[in-house]
């Protein structure tokens, strides 16, 4: 597949500014997105010929000082038949000439489509700014800002139209919590409350301003350490040298805050940014200039989850409401000493704002920005199809959230909560998934999960043969157990078992031994499970096990739970209802797939067919608009009601759904199963109802669903595990083999699935 390019002209690191850190982060993001089908070459902004070592990545440099670098370096783009497109972050001071209008030279030139971000846009422009900004827009086919505020602008003081600007906010950074305590010992700042600001130092950042409010505060809270964290703007030293660094430093002499106050003069890594900003109690914005329209700096706050209290920039007044923190007047230090104050006597209130911080900047996250840039640019990149690029599998996340007895439960955002006891459920689905890349990898250290989740499901398992599915923190069985019904959890496990035991040729022969008692220990129970779903798990456990070894109790169960499932569809189904129940609930796809595999146990070619009628109905009912929506938790579809599309749908019905299409698709070999796999994968990419990537790359996790107007940030353990088996489904060695299926003998089977909604399937290969 042919490759194509975005060049980004920007300033770049190491040149080191704000919009160079941007536009770095914001090349990783792209690339990370697309893979090897995209690449995003720089041209670098230099303020004259350039001496600095740029990273392989930058292409062209261009001296923004000189009118003829921008001629030659136009004309190279023009000769340049990869590149694609030209991406432009503009502000002002990074071209030269007045307001910047060096950088028409360029645009005239250019043949290529060409985008700009505008990083800046003041109000009340006089006439030859707006000029400016007008003629760059007529160059450009798409803008983009980052708050609505700047679209407002544009509209009203620039006269632009709306349609032609789209609002893309700035990226903030996915991190790994850690404990606050543990980052202060790491930096040697325990014990303290810790104040922050970060960037690049200038007098616009008024740091006086939050210097003058620390007396009073520091009489209240003694043990606080403000971190004043960068070096001094380059710019600011070339023109002014360190005039404004050696002020503050006399300010803090003459308040006596020599002891409460640290300077931190150099540029940091983000990482290092990223721990210095959670061990941060709070962080403080003080900004003095009025139209400042964007900040990177309260960005990365935001992505450490930091309460903010900042000054009333258009950024902070559109993203920071009560709930996250504090907006205050300009150059107010009596406020300012009043907010922090505040914050700091209401504990409660402090970390009630760090989560809702969290929450809120959910769809700023950098794989979120990047998706909407490549939404939006993808029409100007004719010569390549921007497939998303599968994340690289890693059960990073499954093992932090392992823990003494097996998996937790819950996550705190990406932080294990393991006060949240263990289930059945969860461990089963983990055996499976460890049993299943195990299969996949051969890695032997697999051996320490496997047999953990098996411990833990033996643990589970009662006297009479049957499991219970809940367990706390302390191991102790609880109340649950005693009024839910337990039934799906033993299907699962008797799945989870087989799963193991059909591995037996490769596995420890003391797991496999182990996994069998428990199998036969719980079989003669099984006769009288009445859950469709309990029914479904065991029939695919029992069709994993026959194909190793045969076993007359499991073959005689595989006939009984087959026809208990057809009949079920029988009396159900009628001319428009084609289902086994009077409505679409949950872990649906897993009873067409139970009949499937009753199929394929029985060779009864009727429940091939009732097996396909089903599963294409469900499917017919669950794609819209190019996009999977599964039957959310909260709204169940009723038969003879209108399918509501709504929140609340959960990674674990799209996972489902994907183990179902593999086992379909083996079976009934046909374009559109394989095809709405990945469709149904793309859910977790993003192509989903709130446009919002579930899964998150950094951490290794899953969030826990997606809400009607939001993400659940939480990273549990059914979320993640469940990603982990959808990932598993998309490059296995599957369950089953093509010459092991009889052919079907109604042709009807081996037609393509005819689904009421259109597909484009265009959209599969989503940016």
């Amino acid at each position: 597949m042919k490759t194509a390019e975005i060049l980004m002209i920007t300033s770049y690191p190491e040149r080191e500014c704000g919009i160079a850190s941007f536009s770095a982060d914001l090349r990783d993001a792209l690339i990370q997105r697309t893979g090897k089908v995209l690449d995003v070459k720089i041209g670098a902004l230099d303020n004259g010929p350039t001496t600095r070592f740029y990273p392989k990545e930058v292409k062209y440099h261009i001296n923004a000082l000189d009118k003829n670098s921008f001629l030659t370096c136009a004309e190279q783009i023009n000769q340049d038949d990869v590149i694609q497109l030209v991406l432009i972050q503009h502000e002002f001071g990074l071209f030269g000439g007045h307001y910047g209008n060096l950088l028409l030279v360029l645009l005239k030139k250019l043949t290529k489509p060409i985008c700009i971000n505008f990083h800046t846009v003041l109000p009340n422009p006089d006439h030859q700014r707006r000029t400016i900004i007008r003629m760059l827009s007529g160059y450009s086919k798409e803008l983009i800002v980052m708050t609505n505020n700047a679209k407002m602008q544009l509209e009203q003081h620039y006269g632009i139209d709306a349609r032609k600007i789209s609002v893309i906010p700035h990226g903030t950074h996915t991190i790994i919590h850690k404990e606050k305590s543990v980052l202060k010992e790491k930096y040697g700042i325990q014990g303290m409350h810790i104040l922050s600001t970060f960037g690049l130092i200038s007098s616009n950042k008024n740091i006086e301003t939050i210097l003058k409010s620390l007396p009073d505060v520091i009489k209240q809270f003694p043990d606080i350490t403000y971190l004043i964290i960068g070096k001094t703007h380059p710019e600011v030293v070339k023109n002014e040298g360190e005039r404004y660094r050696t002020y503050l430093e006399s300010l803090i002499e003459q308040l006596d805050l020599k002891n409460n106050v640290v300077l931190i003069n150099r540029f940091l890594e983000t990482n290092e940014i990223l721990d210095y900003l959670q061990m941060s109690d709070l962080y403080i914005f003080s900004s003095k200039d009025r139209n400042q329209a964007v900040s990177g700096t309260f960005s990365y706050a935001m992505s450490a989850g930091c309460p903010i209290i900042a000054t009333q920039i258009p950024h902070a007044k559109e993203y920071l409401s009560p709930s996250e923190g504090f907006l205050i007047d300009f150059e107010d230090s009596i406020q300012m000493g009043d907010a922090i104050t505040y914050l700091l006597t209401d504990k409660n209130k402090l970390k009630q704002m760090r989560i809702n911080v969290l929450h809120k900047n959910a769809n700023t996250k950098w794989e979120n920005v990047a998706k909407q840039h490549l939404d939006l640019l993808k029409p100007y990149l004719k010569d390549c199809i921007l497939n998303y690029e599968l994340p690289k599998f890693t059960i990073s996340h499954l093992v932090r959230l392992t823990h003494h007895f097996g998996v937790v439960q819950f996550s705190k955002i990406n932080s294990p909560d393991f006060t949240s006891g263990y289930t059945l459920d969860d461990n089963a689905r983990a055996l499976i998934t460890c049993c299943q890349y195990y299969n996949q990898t051969r890695d032997g250290q697999l051996f320490i999960l496997i047999d953990k989740y098996l411990r833990f499901i033996a643990l589970c398992q009662q006297e009479n043969g049957n499991f219970i599915n809940y367990i706390d923190e302390a191991g102790e069985i609880t109340n649950q157990n005693s009024h839910e019904n337990l039934e799906d959890a033993n299907g699962r496990a008797i799945w989870a078992l087989c799963n193991l035991i059909s591995l037996k040729d490769m596995l420890p022969v003391a797991m496999v031994t182990k996994a069998t008692m428990l199998l036969k220990f719980a079989l003669p129970n099984l006769q009288g499970l009445r859950s469709l779903r309990a029914i479904s798990f065991s029939i695919k456990g029992f069709y994993l096990y026959l194909k190793k070894e045969r076993n007359s109790e499991i073959t005689l169960l595989s006939y009984k739970f087959s026809k208990v499932l057809f009949n079920a569809y029988h009396n159900n189904h009628d001319g428009n209802w084609k289902w086994f129940e009077n409505e679409l609930t949950y872990a649906n796809s897993i009873l067409p797939e139970g009949l499937l595999y009753g199929y394929l146990i029985t060779k009864r070619d009727r429940y091939l067919i009732a097996a396909k009628d089903s599963f294409d109905f469900l499917i017919q009912n669950i794609v819209f608009d190019g996009k999977i929506s599964v039957i959310p938790n909260k709204s169940w579809f009723k038969k003879g009601n209108k399918r509501q599309i709504q929140g609340g749908e959960q990674p674990i019905e799209v996972a489902y759904l994907i183990m179902s299409l593999t086992a379909f698709e083996e079976v009934i070999p046909n374009y559109v199963y394989s095809h709405l796999k990945e469709l149904a994968f793309s859910w977790f990419m993003g192509n989903n109802q709130l446009g919002q990537v579930v899964y998150d790359a950094r951490t290794g996790g899953c969030h826990d669903g997606i809400e009607s107007q939001n993400l659940n940030l939480n990273q549990g353990a059914e979320s993640t595990i469940c990603y982990l088996l959808a990932r598993l489904n998309m490059e296995k060695r599957n369950y089953l083999k093509r010459e092991e299926v009889s052919k079907p003998k109604n042709l009807y089977l081996t037609g393509n699935l005819s689904l009421n909604h259109d597909i484009d399937f265009q959209t599969i290969s989503l940016a």
